[in-house]
């Protein structure tokens, strides 16, 4: 896997693009991350497999925690 070749995007909005962050604007995305089901899609440009990944609800302590501090 080369870093600089993933692409990230969440409910349709590009967040990495060449392993770099593309600005967005934060207000937008709180909001189209109300939504009840999100899709991230996880682009490594490596090849054409693909699956797909369900996962349950998380915690609130555990959003709280981990929406408090950025990287």
């Amino acid at each position: 896997m080369n870093p600089s070749k993933i692409e990230i995007t969440l409910q349709g909005h590009v967040l990495a693009r060449g392993g770099v962050e593309v600005p967005f604007d934060e207000e937008e995305m709180k909001n189209l991350m109300s939504s009840k089901e999100i899709e991230v899609i996880v682009d490594l440009h490596e090849g054409k497999a693909q699956f797909d990944m369900w996962t349950t609800d998380y915690t609130y302590d555990y959003i709280k925690i981990n929406a408090s501090y950025r990287t």
